[in-house]
C-alpha cells in the first residue's frame, strides 16, 4: 500500500498559472489527499492555452480547479463568482477545503 504524506495545509504563490492545466489537475488532485486545506494565491487566468498572438487568454484559474470537484471554496479576496468570470491580470487568494482528505 502506498503511503501518501499528510499536512495541514498546502499553501501555494503565483505557481500554478504557469503550469500546463493537464499538469494543474494532476498535483491538485494528488493535493487534495494530502491535506484538508489548500490555500491559492493565483491571477484569474493561466497562461497555458493563452493566445498570446490574439491577446486572448487562457483558461480561468477558479473555473478549473471548481471543476475538479476535489475542493471546496471557502473564503476568498473576491467573490466567488467574480473569481470565476475574472480574466485579467488580478491576483487573489482562495481557501480550499478538500473534499478528499481522509485522516
Amino acid at each position: 500500500q502506498l503511503k501518501v504524506q499528510k499536512f495541514d495545509l498546502v499553501y501555494e504563490s503565483v505557481v500554478m498559472q504557469h503550469i500546463p492545466p493537464q499538469e494543474i489537475i494532476h498535483r491538485l488532485q494528488c493535493i487534495s489527499y494530502m491535506s484538508p486545506y489548500f490555500v491559492s494565491w493565483t491571477r484569474s487566468y493561466n497562461d497555458y492555452l493563452r493566445d498570446f498572438q490574439n491577446q486572448k487568454h487562457g483558461i480561468n484559474m477558479a473555473c478549473l480547479i471548481e471543476s475538479l470537484d476535489s475542493f471546496e471554496m471557502i473564503s476568498c479576496t473576491l467573490d466567488k463568482e467574480t473569481a470565476k468570470s475574472k480574466m485579467d491580470e488580478t491576483h487573489y487568494k482562495v481557501l480550499y477545503k478538500s473534499k478528499n482528505f481522509i485522516l
